[in-house]
């Protein structure tokens, strides 16, 4: 009897990774199709002169008025870039093998949601890049670096005020719990972490005296206290190493790698192809589909770098996890029950490659079921320890 129990239990989880294989696949093809129709309209835009009409047609409709003409050009390219995508977006939606998918209205709103963000972003940042270029035609990218320092510090700041007031999240009630998280950011001297509940994970935003630790709403029916005390470990090493102020850094030095690329390919592509284009320099707002391929172009360039040094914060942030909590038991049962979901597979890698940006969740487990504690797990600022009891006291 026991051994045919096992049997459909090995059988079921087998039926799951295959799944999971097929249906990472799936986003991997889309992914790469989204890729080459987005970068085949941006460049169909700009050769065919189509960009140079449109937003001449426009500027005349706005009498000459650069702001508006501009931001309505731009929303134009991003209703066309969300109409390419919207095939394969929706192919991944009817090819998700779970029973749990959204409806296709569902799944409609969250495209359109989607939309509306890069919308408000153009109305709101499109303008800068064509004002520098014509107020310092040859260092404008690294002015555009500079500004966008202090206005992206202030979005890491601002972050869990409008996160808190905007996306309906509350502060956690849960005394037993709190209780257990103040003892374990005690160890990291840490007195009062702010903590709030809502959304769908377990995240640390905002910089410095500003970051919060947002629990994700149904932590506590999807984990057993101890996962818990290892999933606020693992947070708190962001927390206490700042991780979001090396966010900071990377989001400045990508703004001014795009610049620095469309600055330097943008300038001799324009001379080359002006005919074609229909302007012959980049601080024509005619050049916005040049821009918007720079990004997409220098963005999947750098993906793989990106996602490989944030698996590198993740990996440190579990064994600072595991140190901080003592549940090494624990953390392996948590992520081994992962192994039921339609995860990222250890076989595919070129979806590890494009979107994981956490170790694969076999290496986590290996991790956590033969972790050593070693002296660089965790600044010296903070206190290793056991297991805590259910009272949020550190064992003797």
């Amino acid at each position: 009897m026991m051994l045919a129990v096992q049997m459909d239990l090995l059988n079921a989880v087998g039926r799951i990774n295959d799944m999971a294989v097929a249906w990472n696949h799936v986003i991997d093809l889309v992914w790469v199709v989204n890729r080459i129709a987005v970068l085949t309209l941006f460049i169909l835009v700009l050769a065919t002169g189509w960009s140079s009409i449109r937003y001449g047609w426009l500027h005349r409709l706005f009498r000459g008025r650069s702001y508006p003409s501009l931001v309505a050009y731009g929303w134009v390219l991003a209703l066309l870039w969300w109409v390419v995508q919207l095939p394969g977006n929706f192919y991944q939606h009817a090819k998700y093998p779970a029973p749990d998918a959204d409806s296709f209205g569902g799944w409609l709103t969250g495209q359109i949601g989607s939309l509306l963000p890069v919308m408000l972003g153009i109305a709101v940042l499109a303008w800068l890049p064509y004002r520098l270029l014509r107020w310092s035609p040859h260092r404008w990218w690294l002015w555009l670096g500079a500004a966008s320092a202090p206005a992206l510090l202030a979005v890491f700041v601002l972050q869990p005020v409008w996160t808190v007031r905007a996306s309906g999240l509350h502060p956690l009630q849960d005394t037993s719990l709190s209780a257990e998280i103040r003892a374990l950011a005690a160890r990291c001297g840490i007195a009062h972490p702010q903590v709030v509940v809502g959304g769908d994970d377990t995240h640390v935003v905002g910089l410095g005296g500003a970051s919060a630790i947002v629990l994700q709403s149904d932590l506590q029916k999807v984990e057993n206290p101890a996962q818990i005390r290892f999933t606020i470990a693992h947070e708190l090493k962001h927390y206490v190493e700042g991780d979001n102020w090396k966010a900071w850094v990377i989001s400045v030095a990508l703004v001014l790698l795009i610049g620095g690329t469309f600055h330097f390919a943008g300038r001799p592509l324009t001379r080359r192809w002006k005919d074609q284009f229909g302007f012959d320099e980049i601080a024509d707002p005619r050049s916005l589909p040049l821009l918007a391929v720079c990004v997409v172009l220098v963005w999947t360039a750098i993906l793989p770098l990106f996602l490989s040094y944030n698996r590198h914060i993740e990996r440190d942030a579990d064994r600072f996890g595991l140190a901080l909590s003592g549940e090494e038991h624990a953390a392996g049962a948590l992520f081994r029950s992962w192994k039921d979901e339609l995860s990222l597979p250890d076989t595919d890698v070129f979806g590890r490659l494009i979107r994981a940006n956490h170790p694969s969740t076999s290496e986590r487990i290996r991790m956590a079921e033969t972790f050593e504690p070693s002296e660089g797990d965790l600044p010296e600022l903070c206190v290793r320890g056991q297991a805590l009891p259910s009272n949020g006291t550190a064992s003797p």
